[in-house]
């Protein structure tokens, strides 16, 4: 096993409370340590040497078929580690990045103080040339991350990722196929904070087409499992802000002058469960619990193509499987002079979005199988002498 841990820097992926937009990952250079590492350059039998590992970094790297993963990559979800695989520095891979059915690639970081995040794979690559890159990602294992943030730090705050795949350049396709399971759980609990946050993807997926009458295309198929969880909690005499993000699914598609296409197929199972608890309790004085806010989304598509070309921007949708949402906000408040409490949950089964500058823009749904929804927003304040309570 190699030693080295937590290459990847501190970094933030904040979902848009309207599901619109997710930032991408930023992480810092990887430290010029003892690294496993594929690239610069690259052959077919230059990755015959990976195995059991904490992490791999695929950089600049160039070959023809398929890098493939059977091992286990990672420490799981008590480890420290901010990836499993990164696929970086312009690499194209002329087959598929696979994780195969006895490959488990997992990131965790469990801490105490501020902010922590972890993504089990992360693709994010601008590429030269045409259709390069990495135009495929397989996975019929397991892919995880876990991050716990707990403690009495300022903001507690856990970001997890399962797979975030971003392909750009001329004509990039970012193409997902996932038979296994791919889970991301992030938990911020907070004691005597005001605040916690929590936001966890299974997938975030985006073809990022630029230069003259480029397309871009980001198809994902999935037969197999995709979950997010989040659960954000805070306890203080008031909070102000505890917010639970999860989204199952977030696939894009954009360009300025070409073709936008969002395809995604499910016939397995999607879910996205978040969960926000604040408790304000103060046996001197007024207790609040002000914002409490939980966000769950099954699956999100965009498609743009938002310049001065003719393209269209297509997001189509076929499900035959399951989507599951669930989003549950607990306020609660205790006081003496007074109380209040405000808690809000928003759920989304499918959301798609599509928008063409000057041609046409069509969004598709085919549902075949069951889509479930549920959101649960509960409020509760108590004081001796005056109490508010709001829920949405």
């Amino acid at each position: 096993m190699q030693g080295f841990k937590a290459m990847l820097s501190k970094k933030s992926m904040i979902g848009a409370l309207s599901g619109v937009s997710m930032a991408a990952l930023v992480y810092a250079a990887v430290p010029a340590q003892a690294v496993p590492t594929l690239g610069p350059g690259g052959s077919a039998a230059s990755y015959a040497t990976i195995e059991d590992m904490d992490f791999l970094w695929i950089n600049d790297f160039d070959v023809t078929g398929n890098v493939t993963n059977e091992f286990t990559i990672g420490d799981g979800p008590s480890g420290a580690n901010g990836y499993g695989i990164l696929v970086d520095g312009g690499s194209n891979i002329g087959g598929a990045l696979i994780n195969g059915v006895n490959g488990v690639v997992t990131a965790g970081v469990t801490g105490t103080t501020g902010a922590s995040s972890a993504t089990a794979i992360i693709v994010s690559n601008d590429f030269a040339g045409t259709n390069a890159g990495v135009r495929s990602i397989e996975n019929s294992g397991v892919v995880s991350a876990f991050v716990s943030v707990s403690g009495s730090t300022n903001a507690p705050t856990a970001t997890a990722g399962g797979v975030y795949y971003y392909n750009g350049g001329v004509d990039p396709t970012a193409n997902l196929q996932n038979s296994g399971d791919i889970d991301a759980v992030a938990r911020a609990v907070g004691t005597d904070t005001s605040s916690a946050y929590a936001y966890a993807y299974g997938v975030y997926q985006y073809a990022n087409g630029y230069g003259a009458g480029s397309d871009a295309v980001a198809i994902l198929k999935n037969d197999g499992h995709i979950g997010a969880s989040a659960l954000a909690q805070a306890t203080d005499t008031t909070i102000g802000n505890v917010q639970a993000t999860a989204t199952g699914i977030s696939q894009n598609a954009y360009t300025s002058t070409g073709t936008a296409r969002a395809e995604l197929t499910n016939s397995g199972d999607v879910v996205a469960t978040a969960h926000a608890i604040g408790v304000a309790e103060d046996t001197d004085d007024y207790a609040s619990a002000s914002t409490v806010e939980a966000y769950a989304w099954g699956i999100y598509q965009s498609a743009s193509a938002s310049g001065v070309g003719t393209g269209t921007a297509d997001a189509t949708l076929a499900n035959d499987g399951s989507v599951s949402v669930s989003a549950t906000a607990d306020a609660r408040a205790v006081g003496t002079s007074g109380a209040s409490a405000e808690a809000s949950a928003y759920a989304s089964g499918v959301s798609q979005e599509v928008y063409s500058e000057n041609s046409t823009a069509v969004a598709t749904l085919t549902n075949g199988g069951d889509i479930t929804v549920s959101a649960s927003a509960n409020a509760f304040a108590s004081a001796t002498y005056s109490g508010y309570a709001y829920a949405t």
